[in-house]
This record gives structure tokens, C-alpha cells and sequence, in this order.
């Protein structure tokens, strides 16, 4: 008989990463509201959305919303941080539409800190509400 079980790298892997939160952005961007449900399927292939609303100027046509929609292309965890990158599938501006995205979620519920997220490679910023569970 063979028994079969997965070895602890394996069943300890991060695998997925969901959450909400509110980052405040310098004058003149609006603040941003970004959420995440994207997840590795046992193959390892990323899955998921990104919804970004807001970090536009208040004069841009259509407000300072300009809601994107970002499949994800690609999951890389570090630690408490996914890396996560997507492609813009939809935006009221069909130029967007294309436009490469990198987002960092970073979770410091163990820390006791509060959760940051990161766009464009630029630095990570604490969020003001909100939660993001690396896992």
C-alpha cells in the first residue's frame, strides 16, 4: 500500500490573497480603494480580479473614480506580501484598456501593523481601513 500526503513546503504554500483598503494619495489624486480576490490554482497559474477606484485627478473627465477592472496574470508571494500583477480588461477610457498593473498587498496582521499596498513598484503605504490576508 502507498500512502500518498504532501510534505510541509508544499502544504504550507501561500496560495491566494483577498482583501479591501483605502489608501490616501497627495493632493491633487483622489484617495484609492483597491480590492483583491486572486488565488494559484494547484497548477500554480494566478487567477483573479483587482478593482482600483480612485488616485486620478478631480479635473480628469469622469471624476475622480476612473474605475479599473484588472484580471490578475501573475501571483508572487515574499513572506506576508503577494506580489500581484494584471492586465486592465475595463475602464471608461478604452485607452487603458492593455495597461500592465503591479500591486503590492502586504498583510501585517501578525506584526500588528496595518496592511499596506503598493502600486507601479512605487512604496508600499499603510492603508487607512480596510484588511488584506495573505495565505
Amino acid at each position: 500500500m502507498m500512502l500518498l500526503g504532501l510534505s510541509p513546503a508544499i502544504g504550507t504554500a501561500q496560495t491566494s490573497v483577498q482583501g479591501h483598503g483605502k489608501v490616501l494619495n497627495d493632493e491633487p489624486f483622489s484617495d484609492a480603494e483597491i480590492s483583491v480576490n486572486a488565488w494559484l490554482d494547484t497548477n500554480g497559474v494566478a487567477h483573479g480580479t483587482v478593482v482600483w477606484v480612485g488616485g486620478t485627478t478631480p479635473r480628469r473627465p469622469g471624476g475622480p473614480a476612473d474605475p479599473w477592472l484588472i484580471d490578475v496574470t501573475q501571483i508572487i508571494f515574499d513572506g506576508n506580501t503577494a506580489h500581484v500583477f494584471g492586465v486592465v480588461v475595463h475602464s471608461v477610457f478604452p485607452e487603458e484598456i492593455g495597461i500592465e498593473v503591479p500591486f503590492d498587498f502586504t498583510d501585517n496582521s501578525r506584526t500588528g501593523q496595518p496592511d499596506e499596498m503598493g502600486v507601479f513598484g512605487g512604496a508600499s503605504v499603510p492603508i487607512v481601513a480596510g484588511n488584506v490576508i495573505v495565505r
